[in-house]
């Protein structure tokens, strides 16, 4: 995959400076500790993390994502996104066009931390995305417990041992789900782990700060491609910012083309 220029409107005085600072978060907000009952039938929730290298509060929800994952295991998908100039040094290799798009559309003008869950405003909320990272694990508990799982993904992978990956995804439908959404999307990204060297704000050692499942790309466009059932599709891409193939993993997710609502996720090891 060939890298691509991404202009960027000029941001109005008043929204430098609102992304001058990260969201303020309350240390009541921060954490909501909770019992929780995954797998059988429960969903894979997909959880977008919006940050940067010079949001100093990003640190504390990339420990509560770490919490969220230990907490509800593979039900949980979580990517990194970079995709704000503001929060991006120069030279930073973490920046993609597709973050930058999705930021835009998801959680244009919000202040960094803010995350989104499924794609989906929650009751009660004015907005799609959330600042208030301590409450994701509870959202996602809620969202869990309150819609069954209806979809299922099929991936697969091979790599060229380099830069080039190669994904066959397949969506089935799960059990006997009846009634299941039309217009539907598939979206494969990838992502990588352990990504060092790059300096973090707000990080108690920012030199050595280790970044974790960042988006490095997609394999089928910014937005993905439509998908029908029990249809096995292939993508191919080679995205040149990986540092380690070993440390990738494959991203798919199923989601409505009309709502954006994610249905269903996976992540699987790059092989």
């Amino acid at each position: 995959m060939k890298k691509s220029a991404l202009i960027l409107s000029i941001l109005s005085a008043g929204l430098l400076a609102l992304f001058s600072s990260c969201s303020k978060i309350a240390p009541e907000k921060r954490l909501i500790p909770l019992e929780t009952n995954v797998g059988g039938d429960k969903r894979t929730v997909l959880l977008e993390d919006f940050t940067g290298e010079k949001c100093v509060n990003c640190p504390k929800a990339a420990l509560a994502i770490h919490d969220i994952q230990q907490l509800f295991g593979n039900n949980v998908v979580a990517v990194g996104l970079h995709g704000t100039t503001v929060f991006t040094p120069e030279g930073s290799t973490l920046y993609t066009p597709e973050a930058a798009a999705y930021y835009e559309r998801f959680a244009n003008g919000v202040g960094l931390p803010t995350g989104i869950i499924n794609r989906t405003k929650f009751p009660g909320r004015n907005a799609l995305s959330i600042n208030e990272f301590g409450t994701w694990s509870g959202l996602i508990k809620g969202l869990l417990d309150s819609k069954p799982r209806i979809f299922e993904i099929k991936a697969s992978t091979t790599h060229n041992g380099i830069d080039e990956v190669t994904a066959n995804v397949t969506v089935k439908k799960y059990g006997n789900s009846e009634n299941l959404p039309k217009d539907l999307m598939l979206q494969v990204w990838v992502i990588e782990d352990g990504i060092t060297g790059i300096p973090q704000e707000g990080a108690e050692d920012k030199y050595n700060y280790v970044h974790n499942h960042v988006l490095r790309g997609s394999l089928n466009g910014i937005w993905g491609e439509a998908i029908a059932l029990d249809k096995e599709v292939s993508y191919t891409a080679s995205l040149e910012k990986i540092d380690d193939i070993a440390n990738c993993h494959l991203v798919a997710f199923v989601y409505d083309s009309n709502t954006m609502e994610v249905y269903e996720a996976t992540s699987i090891a790059i092989k």
